[in-house]
C-alpha cells in the first residue's frame, strides 16, 4: 500500500516536457484520429476527424513555438514553398471558400494541407519512435485489418450504429471508403512486413497477416500493387543480407492467407483479379462496371484541364466546381459513360498540378526527392530500409488514389520523421 501511494505521489509531481506533449499529440493523430466517427453530423466519417485535426494541430503548434529554437533544413524550405504556392492559387481562385476549406465530403482545402505541413515540420524536429510505440501502432493497424475482414463478412457494429442497421459488406474500417482504407492500411502493412524481414520477430509476422487480410478485403488494386512492389524491394534487401528464410516463410503465409480469405469472402479476391484482366482486355460490356476505364477517362480530362491553366489552377479541392462551371461537356460525357461525376484527379500528383499549378507539384516532388535521397545515402542501415519501404508504399498507391484527411497526416508525419532520422544520422 505504501509503495502504491509513493507511485501515485510521484505520478502527480511528474511534469511533461514540451517535446513529450507534442509526441502525445502526434501519436493521438496517428492512432486516434482515423478511428473517430459520428452518427449525428454529415459526413459521418469525416467531420470528427477534421475537428480533431484542427484542435491537435493548433495545440501542437503552440507548444512547438513556445520558447523554442528552430533548426530549419532545406526540406522545410521546400515544404514552405509548397504551401505558399497553394496559398497563391487560393488567392486567385474563383472558388475561394472551397479552395480555403475544401469541398463537402473532402474538406481538403488550403487549411487541411497547411495542417499537414505543420505536422511535417513539427515531426521533423520532435517526433520520437521506440519499440513500444511501434507495437502500439501495429496493434491498432492489426485491429483495423481484422475489422475490415469482419465488415466483408457482414459483422460491423460501428456501421450498424451509424446507419441504424443498414450494413454494406464493404471493407472500409472507420475511414469510410475502401480505397482510402487501403491507403491507410498500406502504411502499417509495409511497416510490419519490413520489421519482420529485418528483425525476424514473430509478432511482426502476426501483425502482417492481420493487416494483409484487411488490405486484401479492400479490393483496392492500387494498394495491392504498392505492396507487391515494396515486397519485391524488401525481398531484394533480404537476399542481399541472406535473410532468405524469412522471405520464404512470409510469402508462403501470405499465399495461404490470400487463398483463405478468398474462400471466406466467396472468391471476391480472385474475382477482383479476373475483373481487372477483363477490363484491360477491353471485354467489359458495360462501361459503368469498368473502374479502370473510368480512371483513364478522368486522367485524360484532368490533363486537358491542366493544359488550360498550368500555373495557378483554381485552388485545392476545387476541381469538381471548376469542371461543373467551365467543362460541362467533359462532366456530362463522364456521367453518361460511367454514371458518376468527377471531383478529383484520382492521382495525387496530377491533383496538385491541376488544382494548384505546376509549381505546387514541382515543390512537392523536390521535397520527396530530397527525403528519398537522404534515405538512400543511409540505406545500409536497416532503419532506413524500413522507412524507405513505408514511404514508397504510399507514394506508389498515390498514383491511382487521392489524398484524404484520414490518412494524409500520417504520411506527412512519417516524412517529417524521415527528415529527423536523416539529420540525426549525419550529425
Amino acid at each position: 500500500m505504501k509503495g502504491l501511494k509513493e507511485k501515485l505521489k510521484k505520478a502527480n509531481t511528474v511534469q511533461l516536457t514540451k517535446e513529450q506533449i507534442i509526441n502525445i499529440i502526434l501519436y493521438m493523430t496517428i492512432i486516434v484520429m482515423p478511428l473517430i466517427v459520428t452518427k449525428k453530423i454529415e459526413p459521418k466519417f469525416l467531420m470528427t476527424k477534421l475537428a480533431f485535426l484542427y484542435i491537435a494541430c493548433t495545440l501542437a503548434f503552440i507548444v512547438f513555438i513556445w520558447n523554442r529554437k528552430y533548426d530549419f533544413k532545406k526540406e522545410h524550405i521546400f515544404a514552405i514553398l509548397f504551401i505558399l504556392s497553394i496559398l497563391i492559387s487560393v488567392i486567385f481562385s474563383p472558388f475561394k471558400k472551397t479552395a480555403l476549406w475544401g469541398s463537402f465530403y473532402r474538406y481538403e482545402g488550403f487549411v487541411s494541407i497547411l495542417i499537414y505541413v505543420v505536422f511535417f515540420i513539427i515531426s521533423s524536429q520532435c517526433f520520437k519512435v521506440n519499440k513500444k510505440s511501434i507495437n502500439l501502432l501495429l496493434i491498432v493497424g492489426s485491429i483495423m485489418g481484422i475489422y475490415g475482414v469482419l465488415q466483408v463478412l457482414g459483422i460491423d457494429p460501428i456501421q450498424d450504429w451509424m446507419f441504424d442497421g443498414n450494413i454494406t459488406k464493404v471493407a472500409y474500417g472507420t475511414i469510410g471508403n475502401r480505397n482510402f482504407f487501403s491507403s491507410y492500411l498500406i502504411l502499417f502493412l509495409t511497416l510490419s512486413t519490413a520489421l519482420y524481414i529485418f528483425k525476424g520477430e514473430k509478432k511482426y509476422l502476426i501483425y502482417t497477416i492481420f493487416i494483409y487480410l484487411g488490405e486484401l478485403c479492400t479490393l483496392t488494386r492500387s494498394g495491392w500493387i504498392a505492396y507487391f512492389i515494396c515486397l519485391v524491394l524488401l525481398s531484394f534487401f533480404a537476399f542481399k543480407e541472406k535473410k532468405i528464410k524469412r522471405i520464404v516463410i512470409l510469402i508462403t503465409i501470405l499465399a495461404i492467407s490470400t487463398a483463405s480469405i478468398n474462400f471466406i469472402s466467396q472468391s471476391q479476391i480472385f474475382g477482383r483479379v479476373e475483373h481487372t484482366k477483363t477490363e484491360f482486355s477491353g471485354k467489359v460490356e458495360d462501361s459503368k462496371n469498368s473502374s479502370s476505364s473510368s480512371r483513364m477517362h478522368i486522367l485524360k480530362v484532368c490533363l486537358e484541364v491542366f493544359k488550360d491553366s498550368p500555373f495557378l489552377g483554381t485552388g485545392p479541392d476545387t476541381l469538381g466546381e471548376r469542371l461543373s462551371k467551365d467543362y460541362k461537356n467533359y462532366v456530362n460525357e463522364h456521367v453518361k459513360l460511367y454514371g458518376a461525376t468527377i471531383d478529383k484527379a484520382h492521382n495525387e500528383y496530377l491533383e496538385y498540378a491541376v488544382s494548384c499549378g505546376i509549381f505546387t507539384l514541382i515543390f512537392y516532388l523536390i521535397l520527396i526527392f530530397c527525403i528519398l535521397k537522404g534515405i538512400l545515402k543511409n540505406i545500409k542501415d536497416d532503419k532506413f530500409k524500413i522507412i524507405l519501404s513505408v514511404i514508397l508504399s504510399y507514394l506508389i498507391q498515390a498514383t491511382l488514389n487521392i489524398s484524404v484527411i484520414a490518412v494524409a497526416p500520417l504520411f506527412w508525419i512519417l516524412l517529417g520523421y524521415a527528415v529527423k532520422m536523416i539529420y540525426e544520422k549525419n550529425v
